[in-house]
């Protein structure tokens, strides 16, 4: 499934039903591939990245070998760990393409999301409930509270979306969970100035969200 707007695209995977070939993909990807033990899971990582090279190619226009990444700067320290970038041919960040990208993979499903700004993508399996209880803690208190005040039979969902839009938005800052995570309240998206950050449609048993610096 894709979706264009604002010069957005949004692309939602699911893997077993994508052709795992390994034709595009470059050294390093094919390295972290066989690091993994399962099969599945190799199979799926490697859909996962064909796709997201093919959806990237589309929007350049170019063939999906022929792309390079790196990473931007982390904007917390400098260090070259930040998020994930897309090279133009020549292969140095003076040559960074002027879209952004982002790829979550969860289980059996990858979420894609481009822009032509900073951009975050995150998809999740619905942990079970314990998991929930012991995560929510890392949310927003109002977040937290959100959590706590919904029916049991809805927290799960509710806990699972609002992480996705947590994570989204820490992607697109580029910072990921290891910041602070509590700071951000993230339900609605007047509370998130500078980011447009939206729920997107997924399977059953999944959340997501993508978040786009405004």
């Amino acid at each position: 499934m894709a979706g264009v707007a604002s010069e957005l695209t949004v692309v939602l995977c699911p893997l077993d039903d994508l052709p795992a070939e390994d034709l595009t993909l470059d050294a390093l990807e094919l390295r972290q591939a066989q690091r993994l033990q399962s099969p599945l899971d190799r199979r799926r990582y490697v859909a996962a990245h064909a796709a997201l090279r093919a959806a990237l190619a589309e929007r350049m226009e170019t063939d999906p070998a022929m792309l390079t990444f790196a990473r931007a700067p982390c904007p917390e320290c400098g260090q070259p760990h930040g998020r994930p970038v897309v090279l133009r041919p020549g292969g140095s960040l003076a040559r960074r393409a002027e879209l952004q990208f982002s790829l979550s993979q969860s289980g059996s499903h990858a979420l894609i999301a481009i822009a032509k700004a900073p951009v975050g993508a995150d998809i999740e399996a619905l942990p079970d409930p314990g998991m929930c209880k012991q995560l929510a803690a890392l949310l927003h208190p109002r977040e937290q509270a959100l959590i706590v005040g919904a029916p049991e039979a809805h927290q799960q969902v509710l806990f699972t979306r609002l992480w996705c839009r947590k994570e989204a938005y820490l992607k697109g800052l580029g910072v990921g969970f290891g910041h602070e995570t509590t700071e951000g309240y993230l339900s609605s998206l007047e509370h998130t100035p500078g980011w447009h950050v939206e729920n997107i449609d997924a399977p059953d048993g999944f959340a997501a969200a993508v978040a786009t610096a405004a």
